[in-house]
């Protein structure tokens, strides 16, 4: 879905606690307090049919939705509207997570994942080399005392 915003320079804006939709009744798309609204590049971006606050520095707070159905923005600092609020044809640029999907994997995982395949993989082989010298599998080694008789053998198996 394409990203829809919205600023404000209202100075009451920094104290923004409710965005909605004011076409539905149950329009509620971001609730929270004055201190959720943080930077816009340490902002994600809204999921589905939701906005993110955000602010650029200068008393100037965005609003960024993430909307398909048409929207008429409402916005409520504390116990005041906000109605001085404009649609900007570009977006702030928001945090983007490096790794595609938008899940980052913790180095702390990856390692986790190849020391237990390494454990598994040495226990494997410990197992099968001492099931191999239990069963007499594998080659038979015999070397003789005195080449020239034939019974006296000793043989071992690898």
């Amino acid at each position: 879905m394409p990203l829809s915003c919205y600023s404000t320079t209202d100075p009451n804006a920094v104290n923004l606690t409710h965005v909605f939709n004011d076409l539905e009744s149950n329009g509620s798309l971001w609730r929270g307090r004055p201190s959720d609204i943080v930077g816009c590049s340490d902002t994600r971006p809204p999921g589905p049919s939701r906005c993110v606050p955000c602010s650029s520095g200068d008393n100037i707070v965005h609003v960024v939705c993430n909307m398909a159905e048409r929207l008429k923005l409402g916005m409520e600092a504390l116990t005041e509207a906000i109605d001085s609020f404009n649609a900007e044809p570009t977006c702030p640029t928001l945090f983007e997570p490096s790794v595609p999907g938008g899940a980052q994997f913790p180095l702390w995982g990856v390692l986790l994942i190849v020391l237990g395949i390494f454990i598994i993989v040495s226990v494997s082989v410990f197992l099968y080399k001492k099931r191999r010298r239990i069963l007499g599998f594998g080659r038979k080694f015999c070397r003789r005392a005195n080449p020239a008789d034939t019974k006296d053998r000793q043989c071992f198996h690898t």
